[in-house]
């Protein structure tokens, strides 16, 4: 028969460690049909053993029962895997722990367990990551002995930002419209852009670059509000100002001849003239636009879910409730998006894209007909404010 443990043991794991527990409360699978469950310490080892486990990997808290752990396959005559500890993985402005992760989705601080701001599997696939990003996120990090590892969230991003860049078909989308006309473009006069997938420059990375599709340009385009400014100093800002020529992406040179304002002197329309033959050489200042048939789309805009680097301390390693840290900022939804309509018909739930200038998107599962929900992933470049 099995033997007794030993009370006086070094190890506290080793005295008399419990097999079950009884717990009167409703299970997420059986409901109250049952209220005796194994422990850990019972399961873990037996269920590893059975399952022909060759390699049993924790993080380090778990070390000191590494010596119960083969007692009890000892005793029971079963298959003994290796068991190795590594440091704990963390991600700055975020956290891991299935407590944590718990609370915030029974208490509703997010929307479920695929919140795209959370760090599962479920949320990192809805905000848009692939599993070679995260593959090699973690072949990156490799492992460690350390106690805690804390990886910046930028390490991450850069990951799936560089899985993405193969896979994610160039569009153009304008996240904040501004109305522009062309007052040299006849009304109802609209001429096709043609736009490739992926730039020329991706050959190398064996991404096929010859595929193309087609935009309207009409006499109203949309830019992003943030691409014009009445007065500017054009030596640090690139976008269009008075007087100034600027390239639309894959298209022609505009030159902005006069705007209109509201009641609070914010720009609502801007005028621009069209050079169709792009007579002036533009280095920079190149903008993306939509025109034509176009229609609103729901852009949710995420960012790091918590304002802390290391969420529940603050100072000096001065404890504080991790929940007072929440970023109220981490979801940004813009429900007055456009696409070109041709564009957004071609689109379907789970397709990865790039919107230029803009960033990796990745298109919702909630999405369906007449109804389009798009992820931001990540931006392009990971700045120092997010």
């Amino acid at each position: 028969g099995i033997r007794n443990m030993d009370i006086t043991h070094d190890n506290p794991n080793m005295w008399d460690i419990i097999a079950y527990r009884v717990i009167y409360k409703s299970h997420p699978h059986v409901g109250d049909d049952w209220c005796i469950y194994p422990t850990y310490d019972f399961t873990h080892c037996v269920i590893d053993s059975l399952e022909d486990i060759t390699h049993s990997c924790c993080t380090l808290e778990f070390e000191n029962r590494r010596e119960s752990y083969y007692w009890l396959l000892e005793e029971l005559g079963i298959f003994k895997p290796n068991v190795w500890e590594y440091g704990r993985l963390n991600i700055k402005n975020n956290v891991l722990s299935k407590r944590k992760l718990k609370q915030l989705v029974m208490e509703k601080y997010v929307s479920g367990w695929d919140d795209p701001r959370l760090l599962t599997i479920n949320g990192l696939r809805r905000r848009g990551f692939t599993a070679e990003g995260i593959n090699k996120f973690c072949d990156d990090m490799g492992v460690s002995r350390s106690v805690v590892v804390w990886a910046p969230y930028e390490r991450l991003e850069g990951c799936g930002r560089t899985a993405l860049n193969t896979v994610s078909p160039r569009r153009m989308a304008v996240i904040d419209p501004l109305k522009v006309v062309l007052t040299d473009v006849k009304e109802g006069e609209v001429r096709m852009v043609t736009c490739h997938d992926y730039p020329e420059g991706m050959k190398d990375l064996g991404v096929d670059t010859a595929s193309t599709f087609q935009v309207p340009l009409s006499r109203v385009i949309y830019i992003e509000k943030a691409d014009f400014k009445a007065k500017a100093n054009t030596k640090k800002y690139y976008g269009l100002v008075p007087g100034a020529t600027k390239r639309l992406l894959h298209g022609f040179n505009i030159t902005c001849t006069n705007f209109d304002t509201d009641a609070k002197g914010e720009p609502t329309t801007v005028y621009c003239t069209i050079d169709f033959e792009n007579k002036e050489k533009i280095k920079k200042g190149f903008l993306h636009w939509v025109s034509g048939e176009t229609t609103t789309f729901t852009c949710n805009l995420y960012s790091k879910l918590f304002t802390a680097e290391y969420p529940g301390e603050e100072g000096k390693g001065n404890k504080v409730d991790y929940l007072t840290q929440l970023n109220p900022k981490s979801l940004d939804v813009r429900r007055g998006a456009i696409i070109s309509k041709s564009v957004a018909q071609a689109m379907k739930a789970g397709e990865h894209y790039q919107f230029e200038r803009l960033g990796f998107f990745y298109v919702d599962p909630s999405t369906s007909k007449g109804k389009l929900v798009i992820n931001r992933t990540m931006e392009l470049s990971s700045g120092k404010k997010k």
